[in-house]
């Protein structure tokens, strides 16, 4: 029942898209402010500004694509234990 491994990678690549919607919907409200539309993203809890939510975005991939990658490095003791 050791499965960690799998679930942390099904939770990271969650968050990567997570951030990229963020950095989606944020993109679209930056294009609507240089025409001059006044906007502002909330989802119920907190507002934020579409350039705050930008990099809220691309902090989420950043941090979990180096997770997934550090995973992906760590060989399982399992593995090291047959060889």
């Amino acid at each position: 029942m050791n499965h960690w491994k799998e679930i942390l990678v099904v939770i990271l690549v969650s968050f990567i898209f997570l951030g990229a919607w963020a950095v989606d919907v944020s993109v679209t409200c930056l294009l609507l402010e240089s025409n001059g539309i006044d906007t502002y993203i909330t989802n119920g809890w907190w507002i934020r500004s579409p350039t705050q939510h930008y990099h809220v975005g691309l902090l989420m991939i950043l941090i979990s694509s180096i997770l997934l990658a550090i995973i992906a490095i760590i060989p399982e003791k399992s593995k090291i234990a047959e060889d």
